[in-house]
């Protein structure tokens, strides 16, 4: 699969599209627990024409506000769900600790 788009907010939107109407369904699984179906896709390229369009312009998404809020997350080394929910409110704690317990990497 290639996408070729100028912006991000149009990679995105034809990457979704895709997925959902050619991705393959697979199991998704962490620590041995089955957490439900999703799709993917391998061997993609995407390629972005105008580099300057590679922030999200979409007004639901705030997404140069919830870019800072992980990027000070990670610098403060922080696991507490309160830091990044101020950021990102759909963050939940799935365990009742406040505590992250998931990792990027």
């Amino acid at each position: 699969m290639k996408i070729r788009a100028a912006s991000l907010d149009d990679i995105l939107h034809e990457a979704f599209e895709r997925l959902l109407r050619s991705g393959r369904i697979v199991s998704e699984t962490t620590k041995g627990k089955k957490l439900g179906k999703t799709r993917e896709a391998s061997g993609v390229v995407i390629e972005l024409t105008n580099p300057r369009a590679r922030m999200s312009r979409s007004e639901t998404r705030h997404m140069l506000f919830s870019c800072l809020g992980h990027f000070l997350w990670y610098m403060a080394g922080s696991n507490k769900l309160a830091f990044i929910k101020y950021y990102l409110p759909h963050y939940e704690d799935e365990d009742g600790t406040d505590i992250l317990r998931a990792a990027y990497g």
